[in-house]
């Protein structure tokens, strides 16, 4: 399955659930596509291949949105994009043998370059919370808040594949609840997952 595919399946995904997320959305119109604590996971499957993207706030994922300056931050981001590359750790596949075959998780954009002091105060002020209504419409934020990791799986008998339980809560205990969409050649859901039920069911 290469990448085109993988976004047209995206794209449909995200058409289907618009009718469910805009009830939700009449509940609480202050709830917007960044929410700390919920993360995004799209997966897709055709043939023997399996594809799925994740996306979620940094804050769920490092604990921060600003750039990482110091050594202790800059640590835990690196160590975040590790546990997104040991997909071994985060996804449990039922009834099927997938392979990993490819892996993207690069977070390297929320690392700033620049340690001027000036930067530091700047940073310092954001962590504290003080500038936090004018910072939630800032573009830069907006720009390097959200991490996203690709996985791809060559699969035997993926028409088997009934389940995959998806373990990014004992990774990463920020993330408290994932929305999850699927597509198979035939099927199509969405449902929300927690670390109570970490489940994707596929049939």
């Amino acid at each position: 399955m290469n990448k085109p595919f993988f976004t047209i399946i995206f794209l449909a995904l995200t058409t289907f659930t618009v009718s469910i997320c805009s009830h939700a959305e009449q509940k609480d119109n202050s709830l917007d596509a960044h929410v700390h604590g919920l993360s995004e996971l799209t997966i897709a499957m055709e043939g023997d291949s399996l594809e799925i993207q994740f996306e979620s706030p940094a804050m769920n994922l490092v604990g921060f949105e600003y750039k990482a300056t110091s050594n202790k931050d800059i640590a835990t981001v690196r160590n975040a994009e590790s546990l997104l590359s040991h997909a071994e750790n985060l996804f449990v596949f039922s009834d099927s043998d997938c392979q990993l075959i490819k892996t993207s998780a690069d977070a390297s954009a929320l690392i700033e370059e620049d340690h001027h002091s000036e930067t530091h105060k700047d940073h310092d002020d954001h962590h504290g919370h003080k500038d936090h209504d004018d910072h939630k419409d800032h573009d830069d934020h907006q720009n390097h808040s959200e991490i996203v990791a690709y996985y791809s799986y060559s699969c035997k008998n993926l028409s088997n594949l009934s389940s995959i339980k998806v373990t990014l809560f004992d990774s990463f205990p920020g993330i408290y609840k994932i929305n999850a969409m699927w597509v198979t050649g035939s099927k199509q859901g969405s449902l929300t997952l927690t670390a109570s039920n970490p489940t994707v069911t596929l049939r």
